[in-house]
């Protein structure tokens, strides 16, 4: 689970004025952790604050998903006695041990019933946190038909719920199907909260979501949406976010006047480009480039950086130039922080 150095190849940063790549369709998978780190211990906390207890200019490592059949196959992290086929609650039980936090990545396609999400704190060490990714539909502002908990499907027209696998928008869902959703949602993320393990709520939206007066209030609107107990980070995929200084000031003050935190965001231009589903590499003759990163601290309570590393075998490696500019960017970081960088 430690980076290794790999295909010795020059990354390059596109500049501020880089046009953007097509939007994939899905959500990104892994990230790479760095190193482990010891789990702090969190208690419960209003919007925009963090535990006392997660000390100043903390990194806290972690992965996307804890899972993941290749964590096991691969033999270095989870022991002999951990199968693929061991259940989830075995392999967080380890995870949770070896890692501070985890971003929980299948609450993006599917909202998990609290059941799932009581067994998950039950399971994990004291002091652990679970970052959970926000359900497609309120980032997307669209979903499939069979991502719906069923209490929203009920609320469908008997023409839109016939095929599972039809994409519906919001605007056209009928009215309660929305709400229905922000509740079940909410009721997966409180076992978490209740026992202390509730870190952020994550964001995503894609490179599609351009900058726009529009975009900005429904970022909001998420806020507003989001119980107000939870903590709250957006990560915005288009770069004309953050490289036009003037939406980068207006999207930056409007984040912080609601405590939302702003992903520190790393990703290659060529994974972007790509499919989620069908990345293939890097094709030949092209050289890695890093896309800009933001790195704008909304909430000096906390940050959180996602590292990007989708599919592939070296492309999950950060070389070691990448981590050294890693930590120099962290270096920059800490002193406009009062709490922990959550790095995932």
């Amino acid at each position: 689970m430690t980076t290794q150095q790999h295909a010795q190849q020059q990354d390059q940063h596109l500049p501020n004025d880089a046009p953007e790549q097509p939007a994939p369709d899905g959500q990104p998978g892994s990230h790479v952790p760095l190193a482990t780190s010891p789990a702090a211990q969190p208690a419960q906390h209003a919007v925009g604050a963090v535990p006392p207890q997660l000390a100043l200019g903390a990194v806290l490592h972690g992965t996307c998903g804890w899972s993941d059949a290749s964590l096991v196959k691969c033999g270095r992290f989870y022991p002999a006695s951990i199968k693929a086929g061991s259940s989830s609650e075995e392999k967080l039980r380890h995870y949770s041990r070896a890692f501070a936090n985890v971003e929980v990545d299948t609450s993006t396609y599917a909202i998990p019933s609290p059941h799932v999400t009581q067994r998950w704190a039950q399971a994990a060490a004291p002091g652990f946190l679970f970052h959970v990714k926000a359900f497609g539909l309120f980032c997307s502002q669209g979903c499939q038909v069979s991502a719906l908990p069923a209490e929203a499907k009920a609320l469908l027209q008997p023409a839109q719920a016939v095929s599972p696998q039809a994409y519906l928008r919001l605007s056209a869902m009928p009215e309660g199907v929305e709400a229905a959703c922000w509740r079940r949602f909410h009721a997966a993320l409180e076992p978490l909260y209740q026992a202390g393990k509730l870190g952020l709520v994550v964001f995503l939206f894609h490179l599609s979501f351009q900058p726009s007066q529009q975009n900005l209030q429904y970022i909001l609107r998420c806020r507003a949406q989001l119980d107000p107990r939870f903590r709250m980070a957006a990560e915005v995929r288009c770069r004309r976010w953050f490289t036009d200084p003037a939406w980068r000031q207006q999207l930056c003050e409007a984040l912080s006047m609601q405590g939302i935190t702003l992903i520190s965001a790393d990703e290659l231009g060529h994974e972007t480009a790509q499919r989620d589903r069908e990345q293939t590499g890097l094709p030949p003759g092209e050289v890695r480039q890093v896309l800009p990163i933001a790195l704008e601290v909304t909430t000096p309570g906390c940050h959180y950086v996602r590292i990007h590393r989708r599919y592939g075998t070296v492309e999950r490696l950060l070389p070691e130039e990448e981590i050294q500019a890693w930590a120099a960017r962290l270096e920059q970081l800490a002193p406009q922080l009062q709490g922990p960088i959550y790095f995932l």
